[in-house]
């Protein structure tokens, strides 16, 4: 499985209202509340297009941030440094 290096505008807004919610596990609906309309994009500027938050949640599930299913998931630990402190990814 491919790694992104990085993520859309769209898959980072998921994943950081995800890692700011005060839930561990997430379904298809927490995907859709998370990423608001004005935050679907894959990039900012004139080539951006809309992201779904099936697509953003697609993205975190290549990148490693996010396993189980888009109706049963939730965030992976992907800093070490996280893990030792006792942090939530």
């Amino acid at each position: 499985m491919s790694r992104r290096q990085s993520l859309t505008v769209a898959g980072s807004a998921l994943l950081l209202a995800a890692r700011c919610s005060p839930d561990t596990t997430f379904d298809a609906t927490a995907a859709t509340e998370l990423l608001p309309d004005r935050l679907r994009y894959t990039q900012l500027g004139p080539d951006s297009d809309v992201v779904s938050p099936q697509q953003a949640w697609s993205e975190l599930v290549e990148a490693g941030r996010v396993t189980g299913t888009f109706d049963d998931w939730h965030l992976t630990e992907t800093s070490e440094e996280g893990a030792e402190n006792g942090r939530r990814p």
